[in-house]
């Protein structure tokens, strides 16, 4: 049952000055033991718990990567689908919202009836089972944010919502997903779907009059993988839209309300030359990262002076989708070079979201959101640096 199906990969390129290609370093992935799942409590009317079954949460879809791939890049490169069908490309920071309402089926945690094969492309639920007390319907409470809970290198964001069984007949749940909201326009879209499967055989959730289901999604970011802190407050705040405190590069506290933020640079990582330490970033530490990692650990300054290098432009290689494999990533680069006289060894990167200005150290603008320590990288004199990072979901049905 371990880890989602959102990866994040580092490549390093270094190449002489006259361009051409001197190596190529891909550090080997880290192993998640994010255990992420989802949990169907089935409870009597007295509130007895009679039932419970877990299954494996690795489902992020292709709506979910083009969120991300607008909210890093800060471009509509991949339309997602909405729940009408309709195709649609906006800020990630303003479509993540779930904490739906009472009574309201139209987004946060929904289950349904629908037994149709899971796809990465899926975006409703087969067999929606809609709110109210008439057939096959069920009583919706409100899509809950539980408290977080962390184990080890793992942060775990928790949701929960309950249906209760109005209806004279038992009701089989077959499928769960989780919708979110785009809040400009009252869209919806789905980030995941899952049959209630356990090794590709169903398992028998049904709801029998009076009952209540209670299902818990348990998302959880690993420090294995380059997550920090900051990456869990802001997925979970947009998701939530409530006030988050961040650590920002200068260790200074940053609040963000995220009802109203205009989130078009929180989560972005592309930035022009000289722009530093905003964007993907390089330094010289090897101290394992940690949760509450707030900058690397020892971040490489831009300019040409003993230590430094030239931090470039960022460009991006197009999104490289497989409808084989049901997979896709979204990759961005930066360039750095090397004239400081000496030779640069890279042990750390990151990637630094916030506002496309000049840096500031007293900036609360500057939040990272992802550290890897890598196998150290030399960029000798004159020789320059290219660091990717690819963000991808792999569908866990192919």
């Amino acid at each position: 049952m371990l880890g989602h199906n959102l990866s994040v990969t580092v490549n390093l390129s270094v190449y002489d000055k006259d361009g051409k290609l001197v190596s190529n370093i891909q550090p080997p992935k880290e192993i998640s033991v994010s255990e992420d799942h989802i949990d169907f409590l089935v409870r009597e009317a007295s509130g007895v718990l009679i039932k419970k079954e877990t299954i494996s949460f690795k489902s992020f879809n292709r709506n979910f990567m083009g969120l991300l791939d607008y909210g890093f890049g800060i471009r509509p490169a991949i339309a997602v689908t909405m729940s009408d069908g309709s195709k649609y490309s906006s800020n990630v920071g303003t479509m993540l919202e779930s904490n739906a309402p009472v009574s309201n089926s139209l987004y946060g945690i929904l289950v349904g009836t629908g037994s149709s094969p899971q796809s990465w492309l899926d975006y409703k639920l087969g067999g929606l089972c809609t709110s109210g007390i008439l057939t096959r319907q069920l009583t919706y409470g409100s899509t809950t944010p539980l408290d977080y809970v962390t184990s080890g290198s793992v942060k775990y964001f928790r949701s929960s919502r309950t249906f209760k069984n109005d209806w004279s007949a038992s009701i089989s749940i077959k499928e769960v997903g989780y919708m979110t909201k785009q809040t400009v326009v009252n869209k919806y879209m789905l980030i995941s779907r899952d049959l209630v499967n356990f090794d590709s055989t169903p398992l028998d959730i049904a709801i029998a009059p009076t009952q209540t289901l209670e299902v818990v999604y348990s998302m959880g970011f690993d420090t294995n993988d380059g997550w920090v802190n900051n990456w869990f407050l802001l997925l979970s705040g947009s998701a939530r839209l409530v006030t988050q405190t961040y650590t920002a590069v200068g260790n200074v506290p940053y609040s963000v309300s995220h009802v109203s933020i205009n989130q078009d640079y929180f989560y972005n990582i592309a930035f022009e030359s000289g722009v530093f330490p905003t964007g993907i970033a390089v330094g010289t530490s090897d101290v394992p990262v940690s949760m509450s990692d707030y900058n690397l650990g020892s971040i490489i300054n831009h300019g040409t002076g003993s230590g430094e290098l030239i931090y470039g432009n960022t460009t991006y290689v197009s999104a490289a989708e497989s409808m084989v494999s049901q997979s896709i990533n979204s990759n961005i680069i930066r360039k750095f070079i090397n004239n400081s006289g000496n030779d640069i060894v890279i042990k750390e990167v990151g990637a630094i979201c916030g506002a496309k200005t000049t840096y500031n150290p007293s900036d609360a603008c500057n939040v990272m959101l992802i550290r890897k320590v890598i196998t150290p990288v030399t960029v000798r004199n004159t020789e320059s640096v290219n660091v990717g990072f690819t963000f991808g979901v792999s569908s866990s049905i192919v």
